[in-house]
């Protein structure tokens, strides 16, 4: 059996499925419909309790192992919410069955535990090429918001983040930032 770095993205989406199912037990959703979004950086499902109904889908990301501890994904989460108080429509993490927000989860097939957040679903669509003057105008706008709260922000005790600066995007070790 071949490692799973070394599988196919079909290969590798089979274990990654029953991880999330795992995951999702955590939560005590009940029966799901799990569709793949994306599997790259981290791996990310549409998860339809209704299919039908967005109001009951969630979106499930499952991090790449050894890219992001966990202080890292929990300085993420703190982002978020911070961005959410601040009026910027983002998802809005879920909280597990015991209350955490980053779980832990294994299946058959990968070869180690992964970290797992769930957050609700906005709604919307993948522009792709449908790229127009509209949708350039509304994302220029929610940088701006984006923009605006960095420059408010009070990073916590214990934040840290990737840079994602001149070096961290040429190619150069990205430089964590850390609060103390």
């Amino acid at each position: 059996m071949k490692p799973f770095a070394e599988l196919s993205y079909s290969g590798q989406m089979k274990p990654l499925k029953r991880l999330a199912q795992s995951a999702l037990l955590k939560y005590n959703l009940g029966e799901s419909r799990l569709v793949c979004l994306s599997h790259g950086e981290n791996t990310t499902f549409k998860v339809e309790k209704e299919p039908n109904l967005t109001n009951f889908w969630y979106v499930l990301r499952i991090y790449r192992p050894g890219k992001h501890d966990i202080a890292a994904i929990h300085s993420e989460l703190l982002w978020l919410l911070s961005l959410r108080n601040n009026t910027v429509e983002v998802s809005k993490t879920v909280a597990a069955s015991d209350g955490s927000q980053i779980v832990t989860a294994e299946a058959v097939g990968v070869p180690e535990a992964r970290y797992c957040t769930l957050s609700d679903w906005l709604p919307g669509r993948f522009l792709n090429l449908g790229l127009n003057a509209k949708a350039v105008e509304r994302m220029g706008i929610f940088l701006a918001h984006l923009h605006q709260h960095n420059q408010q922000f009070i990073p916590p005790l214990g934040f840290v983040r990737p840079r994602f600066d001149e070096e961290g995007l040429l190619g150069t070790p990205i430089i964590p930032i850390e609060c103390k």
